[in-house]
């Protein structure tokens, strides 16, 4: 049988996953938690997290729209199993396409190494031990996402400029909470 994907709710005033209503979505098939954070706005992950653990669940969080937003705790994409990230043509910092997966435990990292050599662990002797798919970045976009990198603070001022702009022209819209 194939993989299924359990739904659930946003928050009432943010677009964003409310932690009260994933544990009635949990079940023995339920493998991992994806916390998807939002232009800045950040899933509760200290209570997904907690879940998770209670639960056995791996989480994974989900910033393609979140590169160098924070909330009180780190960086988002940065707090939980991995923390996946965008740099498609309306990212912060793009290339185009692509992007990246982040991790702090040791045997996803290595299966991640794995993937990007396309599945063969022993290049010397042609040893493939994964079916798996790697489209990676050309060095011309690469270079593209580097120089980027280096303006990154200028471009976040300027959305955080924009923001501003169109906060203080719609107040009271209850969509523009940013609290996390």
């Amino acid at each position: 049988m194939g993989a299924r994907v359990a739904l659930v709710d946003v928050e009432a005033n943010r677009p964003i996953i409310d932690v009260t209503h994933i544990e009635p979505r949990i079940t023995l098939r339920t493998k991992a938690i994806i916390a998807v954070h939002l232009n800045g706005r950040a899933a509760a992950m200290g209570e997904i997290n907690r879940i998770a653990r209670k639960h056995g669940l791996r989480v994974i969080e989900d910033a393609v729209q979140s590169l160098a937003s924070k909330n009180a705790e780190e960086l988002l994409g940065t707090q939980s199993d991995l923390g996946s990230f965008s740099l498609s043509v309306a990212k912060i910092i793009s290339t185009g396409q692509g992007g990246f997966v982040v991790t702090k435990d040791e045997a996803t990292h290595q299966k991640l190494k794995l993937i990007r050599k396309h599945g063969v662990s022993d290049v010397v002797n042609a040893s493939w031990t994964e079916l798996v798919f790697n489209f990676r970045l050309t060095g011309l976009l690469t270079s593209i996402g580097v120089v980027q990198v280096t303006k990154l603070v200028e471009r976040i001022a300027k959305v955080k400029a924009i923001f501003a702009r169109y906060a203080a022209a719609m107040p009271g819209f209850p969509s523009w909470s940013l609290s996390p």
